[in-house]
């Protein structure tokens, strides 16, 4: 017996229309006129015989001025929309695997928005063949606020989005290439929604905005029809998520993913004592200042901290060597050598013997005058408040008198040994105290350090740029991933 076959020249459905509904609970309209199978309904037993599968072939399917009309009353205030215009042409459509049909789809949405799809399809064959392009141009957003407030919370100022999709799906493999491209996207006003995700939106939209308002993305999709998990729509709102995610997480690891730049473009890091930018430093203000002229929307924000152990050590030791040089410098005009800056004063390791025993002797000096001083005031207050004690028998003068070894032993000042440049040097450092007001000016240097690279080139505006207090010292760096002596920025 030789199978069955249907074979039809052509199938016209003419100004269809279809009036599509998602209920409050968010069932479908459609789905009320799907009849279901009783429980007690068998099902018709299958023939043992074998049976062939049936041919079916179709020289041409037209769809011709088809209407569609959406509506979506789940969300407040209920959205609305319409495909119209709608004609397609199915050509050569078979059931035989290797065959496989020309497909021509255009459509408008909302009677102004061109939707266009070519490609090949086969629908009849047992696994489906489908590869196709799909282009849409230029669709206004603002009508899709009832959803942007509901999942966002915010609506939709204004904007227009384009799609190029293009759609593989082959032994039931899924390759599917997501281009969309936005315009002058804005949101507007906010909107009280308790399905609203929180996610940075605002700060994602001006990061991914270029100098012509224009946003760019891809969402490349593979996967398998037989996963059970697989689902086009949550593999490309997963990967959405991420993006959200990873600007709330990680902004900057996304702007060097997109400049060419490190991950940690937010963190400059100092040496400990010191608001010097170094070259790795400067590179990432480099890349930092091309991802802000791309990304016009953008504004940053810089913290300045301090490592308060290292950076005390080597302001210290800066103190130091910054005592000795004015020493030098004192000396050299004294010299009759012409006064120069402080900072061309070189020191020279031959100079450190020489101006420490300076340095620590002036200190030395300075101390006994002060000393001196205290005493004569101290002496002075004395006489005018006590009474002169008059001499009595066994006075002091008596007494030396008998005992004149005392006497001498008392006159004669205890000798210390002169100190070594060793006890000198560490004399003079520990006189040297960093207080805390000193790492705090540590801390604005940096920040303008670096606010004056990134505004160097004159190509960012400096209103795009803020240079705040973080009101602490040190960084919250639980995992000791950079170094405290350092400055982050923040986008906003």
């Amino acid at each position: 017996m030789s199978p069955i076959s249907v074979s039809i020249g052509k199938v016209l459905l003419n100004k269809p229309f279809s009036n599509i509904i998602v209920e409050k609970n968010g069932t479908l309209n459609l789905s009320k006129i799907v009849r279901k199978r009783k429980e007690t309904e068998k099902p018709a037993e299958k023939s043992k015989e074998n049976t062939e599968p049936v041919l079916i072939e179709i020289g041409q399917v037209v769809l011709k001025n088809g209407e569609f009309d959406f509506k979506d009353r789940s969300v407040d205030p209920n959205f609305n929309t319409s495909i119209t215009n709608v004609n397609t042409i199915f050509k050569d459509l078979s059931s035989r695997e290797e065959k496989q049909s020309n497909i021509k789809f255009n459509a408008k949405l909302n009677n102004h928005t061109p939707i266009a799809a070519t490609g090949k399809i086969n629908p009849l064959k047992k696994d489906l063949f489908l590869d196709m392009k799909v282009h849409l141009a230029d669709m206004d957003l603002g009508f899709l606020s009832p959803y942007s407030g509901k999942h966002a919370g915010y609506k939709i100022q204004k904007g227009k989005l384009s799609l190029d999709l293009n759609y593989s799906i082959d032994q039931r493999k899924v390759d599917l290439a997501n281009d969309l491209f936005l315009d002058q996207f804005e949101f507007g006003e906010p909107v009280e929604s308790e399905d609203a995700i929180d996610a940075p939106f605002s700060l994602a939209i001006a990061l991914l905005k270029d100098t012509q308002g224009r946003i760019s993305l891809n969402f490349p999709v593979k996967g398998d029809l037989d996963d059970p998990e697989f689902s086009v729509g949550g593999v490309v709102f997963k990967m959405i998520m991420n993006l959200f995610t990873k600007v709330a997480t990680a902004p900057f690891a996304l702007l060097g993913s997109m400049f060419g730049g490190m991950e940690d473009l937010n963190i400059i890091e100092f040496s400990p004592g010191s608001f010097d930018m170094n070259q790795t430093a400067h590179k990432k203000v480099e890349t930092l200042v091309k991802a802000l002229e791309e990304r016009p929307g953008l504004a940053i924000e810089i913290a300045g901290y301090t490592d308060i152990e290292n950076d005390r050590k080597e302001l210290a030791k800066n103190e130091f060597h910054q005592i000795l040089k004015i020493a030098k410098l004192q000396h050299m005009t004294q010299l009759g050598n012409k006064a120069v800056p402080i900072e061309k004063v070189v020191l020279l390791p031959e100079d450190f013997p020489t101006y420490i025993t300076m340095v620590y002797n002036q200190a030395l000096e300075n101390e006994i005058k002060n000393s001196e001083k205290t005493k004569d005031s101290n002496a002075h207050k004395d006489s005018a408040s006590k009474p002169i004690p008059e001499a009595k028998s066994g006075s002091a003068t008596d007494k030396a008198e008998g005992s004149t070894t005392d006497s001498t032993s008392e006159l004669v000042p205890e000798t210390k040994p002169e100190p070594t440049l060793e006890q000198m040097e560490k004399n003079i450092r520990k006189s040297i105290n960093i207080s805390e007001d000193e790492l705090r000016h540590l801390v604005s240097k940096r920040v303008l350090a670096v606010n004056g690279s990134i505004l160097a080139n004159e190509k960012i505006e400096s209103k795009r740029i803020f240079t705040i207090d973080s009101h602490k010292l040190e960084p919250d760096n639980k995992e000791n991933s950079f170094k405290s002596s350092c400055a982050i920025m923040t986008l906003k």
